[in-house]
């Protein structure tokens, strides 16, 4: 398994998004997962807003993979509430986990 920080330290943010939402100086913010566990991070917005301090123990907590999907939600001020969807290795289409379900046993 890699980490996904291991190819990267700092996580990219949307600027659109973070220009309108979040404040435009560095700012620790939260990372909250659905289990109420939490990790500061570091928002840097710039040019290229980013996530960076704190980013990588994330992203190790939660045994992030490339290919995985982090959603973030915006939960207060300087919070967010992240689902993580997992990559599947290799890809199974829906129509044949479908069919497999209504397989009888």
């Amino acid at each position: 398994m890699t980490c996904a920080c291991a190819r990267a330290r700092v996580q990219r943010f949307p600027t659109g998004f973070s220009r309108q939402h979040l404040p435009r100086e560095r700012t620790d913010v939260v990372l909250r997962v659905p289990g109420g566990k939490a990790w500061v991070v570091l928002y840097i917005p710039n040019t290229r807003d980013r996530l960076s301090r704190g980013w990588c123990a994330f992203a190790r907590g939660n045994c992030l993979e490339e290919g995985d999907y982090c959603v973030f939600e915006l939960a207060g001020a300087a919070e967010f509430r992240v689902h993580v969807f997992r990559v599947v290795d290799p890809p199974v289409p829906a129509v044949r986990l479908r069919s497999a379900a209504s397989d009888p046993i």
